[in-house]
């Protein structure tokens, strides 16, 4: 088993689920592209040791960071108090307090300056380029040199998005396929032809 490095460990504050209020977390960026906050605990009866208690984590293979502005955030009173915030919208992520899986949800962090902000932007940015780059193949194969006029790098965007719209045309149908089937389901309970 290999040992996780950490490209990145520091102290933010989260936005509450239900967008009640911000909430200190530890988050750590590892290499596996995971995004994992929690809190630290102090352990009972030693107040210098503190451990890490895990609340969730966040696939950043697919994940999306955006940089915001305060005033697109409205949070019961809070709007100015963390000036400096990004969102990480991810297709997949997990809440180890409530066992939950989530799928494309968003998650808004803040730092307390605006280096701190920029520093996690740009650790982000490095893991995305890392896994936008195990997307595409060798560019130095002898099909890739056929086709000079086009860089690997230019493809990435391209073929993150073609999945991207894959996905979310399938899971349109899926959708749309549940309604007709339950609407059919209802006729049929209804008696109606």
């Amino acid at each position: 088993v290999q040992a996780v490095k950490y490209l990145k460990k520091g102290w933010l504050h989260k936005l509450s689920y239900r967008g009640k209020g911000w909430k200190k977390r530890y988050v750590e960026v590892t290499d596996n592209l995971e995004l994992r906050y929690g809190r630290m605990t102090r352990t009972p009866g030693n107040s210098s040791e503190s451990g890490f208690e895990l609340k969730g984590v966040i696939s950043l293979e697919d994940a999306e960071i955006i940089e915001m502005r305060a005033s697109q955030f409205r949070v019961d009173g809070h709007e100015d108090r963390f000036p400096y915030i990004f969102k990480v919208s991810s297709q997949r992520s997990v809440s180890v307090k409530h066992g939950q899986w989530w799928i494309y949800r968003d998650y808004c962090f803040a730092a307390i300056d605006e280096p701190e902000l920029q520093s996690w932007i740009e650790t982000f940015k490095s893991v995305c380029i890392a896994s936008d780059a195990e997307m595409i193949d060798n560019p130095w194969t002898t099909e890739a040199r056929q086709y000079p006029m086009f860089q690997a790098a230019d493809l990435v965007p391209l073929s993150k998005k073609f999945i991207m719209t894959t996905q979310n045309n399938m899971a349109h149908a899926t959708r749309k396929l549940a309604e007709g089937m339950n609407s059919l389901l209802r006729q049929l309970a209804d008696g109606t032809p």
